[in-house]
């Protein structure tokens, strides 16, 4: 009776039969459970083999924080107020009933952080073994005490950013830390194989002007690896189960300066098998730990590739999906029978099967997104392509019967099914969060969408042994109804910020009517409907220009032509630039607009793109840009987009301009002299590079000061 309860207090529709009969042909979808809400934003959920609830994610620093979010359903629930004084990543354990458990903090220590150093942690990915040990893989950058449970265990980066693993047992003890004490590693990925082996995923940047040698092996051990001037390396490391875990090896492939590299998923299968899934460009060997097997991108554009290794580690091949544009990795996953799938966005067309056949689709949107299915045997299996950009999948999970489901972030009007019917829902404004079935057949099932007037993200999701499905995620809204069924209408109000939820579906089945088929049909079966936003779609703004710090990222781009009140920038560490997003006002359209982001890791290669919201209506997406925060604090780095650095190519006397000195005036920048004095603002990288040797520091800033007297035209 206390469980019923508490169930009901959390607004879970358990079970309800519907007397009305519809049809043979009437739908089953899971029902909303129900939604934990909490001022912090989870970004990460995982569930053990006891049905233990855990999620974690970022606590800002501030007032203190209620982690139990059941405390306010009252008598008998306990306070567990948290706060942070630096910003922490936090981790939560609710038991299989669904009550509080207790909650976990980790944060850099003010009393020891040396003044004016930079102090950050981030949450990169949660993990459980079968053991029910948990496992947090994330960077720091200060004094990090990794100890949570009330004990001590220093580390410093060393005014670096450090990737580390840290393990909290079945029991709620500390297990330890693993730590890559390198600035020019990060770990992006973890996967944990049936016999509790772990596999991380990362890369070895080098933007130095010499080689480097990185130490791969994060135990106590020595396994260096050399990485030269400008190259990146990918690699994954296996940690062999124990107490604590042992190093196993380390599998590398590398790129040279002139090509590109990203590395984004690791996946294993029930057989052992491992597969990395990421972007790269030109020629590369991918068997670069033992032998040769170079692949070469079209038309030198980013191709994505996907490489497989035995459960032994051999290196057994790698399969290329590309064309003439570039390609962009979302998510992987692997089934229960161990197929293999994955998500990105492609542009133009492209072949989608990598095995030797042909499966050409051509993209009608930049950067349309898709899913592709590789079957168990090694054949291509199928991609299915939704007609939109605006729709990333963050998660592909599965439950007992191999149902997928799909979770992501989505904005604007979507047709959902990508099968070939149509299954249209309109948003309610801003980013959405989604879930998506489908049947293992191929044939659609169902799409919930939810969210309020501003910004929501669904970024994991995971199946407890009674196929419930978890979905953490966060919202900016002041209002969600978090029910998508339309069974319940309790919306949950917040006072302002970036709040988090986790939100349970449950596996009893709710029956509803089949669509109708009308091709405009808003959605098939009942659900709460986004209101009609009838706002001009804007065009795309365009970045030109990105200029990083060691924790800092300003972005410069070109207004949208069209009408708009408001932007998103959307950034992350992988190459769909869909981890986090801002949102800001912004109306003027007379010249660049630039926009900085705060609190980056060090050293870190990141992905920006940005799109014009018109109230309701978001706009198109820009082009992405890549660039890798600084290593030191006096050090920076820029980033042009190819259009910027043609334009800054072009002759002057082309444009109608003539060589002559400008005096800077307070209020200048590049930008508006160039739309002055040379008829476009795009065209400011022309004085910049005129102008490097008389002021060296434009070498690593676009910075200029009033007084500067500049070469303009020349």
């Amino acid at each position: 009776m206390k469980n019923h309860c508490l169930r009901l207090a959390l607004f879970v529709i358990v079970g309800t039969t519907l007397l009305s009969v519809f049809s043979a042909k009437a739908l089953a979808k899971d029902s909303y459970g129900f939604t934990w809400t909490i001022a912090a934003t989870p970004s990460a959920v995982v569930v053990d083999s006891a049905n233990n609830i855990y999620y974690a994610g970022y606590l800002a620093s501030g007032s203190a924080t209620q982690m139990n979010p059941n405390f306010n359903l009252g008598a008998g629930q306990i306070s567990d107020l948290k706060t942070a004084t630096t910003g922490a990543i936090f981790l939560t354990k609710m038991n299989p009933d669904l009550t509080y458990n207790t909650s976990y903090i980790i944060e850099a220590d003010n009393p020891y952080v040396v003044s004016g150093q930079n102090i950050s942690v981030t949450l990169t990915k949660i993990a459980t073994d079968s053991a029910n040990n948990v496992y947090l893989l994330g960077t720091f950058t200060g004094n990090v005490n990794f100890n949570p449970t009330g004990s001590l265990d220093f580390h410093s980066s060393k005014g670096q950013t450090w990737s580390f693993l840290t393990e909290i047992t079945a029991g709620g003890l500390y297990g330890g830390t693993y730590l890559w004490g390198n600035g020019n590693i990060t770990v992006r990925d973890l996967t944990i194989d049936k016999d509790n082996n772990l596999f991380l995923l990362g890369q070895a940047v080098n933007s130095s002007g010499g080689p480097i040698t990185v130490n791969l092996n994060p135990v106590g051990g020595i396994d260096n690896k050399t990485v030269n001037a400008g190259d990146t390396m990918g690699f994954y490391t296996e940690l062999v189960a124990g107490t604590p875990n042992a190093y196993g090896y380390s599998r590398t492939f590398k790129n040279t300066s002139s090509q590109y590299l990203e590395v984004d998923h690791i996946a294993t299968s029930s057989a052992g098998k491992i597969f990395l899934y990421g972007v790269f460009a030109d020629t590369m060997n991918f068997n670069g730990s033992g032998g040769t097997d170079n692949k070469t991108s079209d038309n030198s554009s980013d191709d994505l590739y996907l490489s497989e290794y035995d459960a032994s580690g051999n290196y057994v091949l790698t399969y290329i999906i590309g064309g003439t544009g570039d390609e962009s990795a979302e998510s992987l996953a692997i089934d229960n029978n161990s197929n293999v799938y994955y998500s990105g966005g492609f542009n133009n067309t492209v072949n989608f099967d990598p095995t030797g056949g042909t499966d050409s689709q051509t993209a009608t949107l930049p950067g349309q997104r898709f899913l592709s299915k590789l079957n168990s045997d090694g054949s291509y299996g199928w991609t299915l392509i939704w007609n939109s950009n605006t729709l990333d999948i963050n998660k592909i999970a599965f439950d007992q019967n191999n149902l997928m489901y799909l979770v992501g972030i989505s904005a604007g009007t979507i047709n959902y099914d990508p099968i070939g019917a149509t299954d249209n829902q309109t948003g309610f404004g801003g980013n959405d969060a989604f879930m998506t079935v489908i049947n293992p057949d191929k044939t659609y099932d169902y799409t919930y969408v939810w969210g309020g007037t501003d910004d929501e993200k669904a970024l994991d999701g995971s199946f407890d042994s009674l196929n419930n499905f978890y979905i953490a995620g966060s919202t900016q809204s002041l209002s969600v109804n978090f029910d998508p069924t339309g069974q319940t209408d309790f919306p949950v109000t917040f006072t302002g910020g970036e709040n988090g939820y986790i939100t349970q579906f449950s596996s009893t089945q709710l029956v509803v009517a089949p669509p109708t088929n009308n091709s405009n049909n808003a959605a098939s079966g009942p659900g709460p409907q986004g209101f009609s936003c009838t706002n001009h779609v804007p065009v795309a703004p365009q970045i030109f220009q990105i200029w990083a710090t060691q924790t800092t990222a300003t972005i410069y781009f070109v207004p949208s032509a069209d009408p708009q009140n408001s932007y998103t920038i959307s950034y992350g560490l992988y190459s769909d630039a869909g981890m986090y997003n801002v949102t800001f006002s912004w109306s003027d359209k007379s010249g660049a607009i630039p926009y900085t982001i705060n609190a980056l890791s060090a050293g870190t290669p990141y992905y920006f793109k940005v799109r014009a919201n018109n109230g309701c209506m978001p706009g198109e997406w820009s082009n992405t840009l890549a660039l890798s925060t600084a290593y030191s604090v006096n050090g920076g780095s820029n980033a042009y987009a190819p259009s910027a650095v043609l334009s800054s190519n072009t002759a002057a006397g082309a444009t109608g301009g003539s060589c002559s000195q400008y005096t800077v005036l307070p209020g200048d920048s590049f930008w508006s002299i160039a739309q002055k004095l040379l008829g476009a603002g795009t065209k400011y990288l022309q004085i910049w590079n005129a102008n490097k040797t008389a002021f060296p520091s434009l070498n690593y800033s676009s910075i200029i000061r009033s007084g500067w007297t500049l070469s303009v035209g020349c």
